[in-house]
């Protein structure tokens, strides 16, 4: 298994909030982590997705968690349905989300929303 390592902010960030353990709890493992890929089956570079339907489709993105979705590049997504659509964006928690043009932009907790467009942005 190779190992990738997020920012030393978004891992801070995991193990300050407990969704690492969170992760852990949906049986998300090392064993069930794969490299994203595009529409045509090519792997996208440094992307990483972990979890059921876990979904990281763009350059460097992470997705952890069953159906999280990391979209942009550099976007981070970890819980259950945690949405990251903006590039640098960082959703953490259960159903979080950084909506498209959220660049930059961290949603902590569990349906923590950053609305589109607004760079910069934490939604706790």
């Amino acid at each position: 298994m190779k190992l990738r390592l997020m920012s030393a902010t978004a891992m801070g960030l995991l193990a300050a909030s407990g969704f690492v353990g969170m992760a852990e709890a949906q049986g998300v493992t090392g064993d069930e982590c794969r490299d994203g890929v595009d529409d045509m089956g090519n792997v996208i570079d440094s992307a990483l997705e972990c979890g059921d339907d876990a979904e990281a489709t763009a350059i460097s993105a992470t997705a952890l968690g069953d159906r999280a979705m990391a979209t942009a590049q550099s976007a981070t997504a970890v819980g259950f349905l945690a949405e990251a659509k903006a590039f640098g964006g960082t959703a953490l928690g259960d159903r979080a989300k950084v909506l498209e043009g959220a660049d930059d932009s961290v949603a902590i907790g569990r349906e923590a929303v950053v609305a589109a467009g607004t760079d910069r942005s934490i939604a706790i």
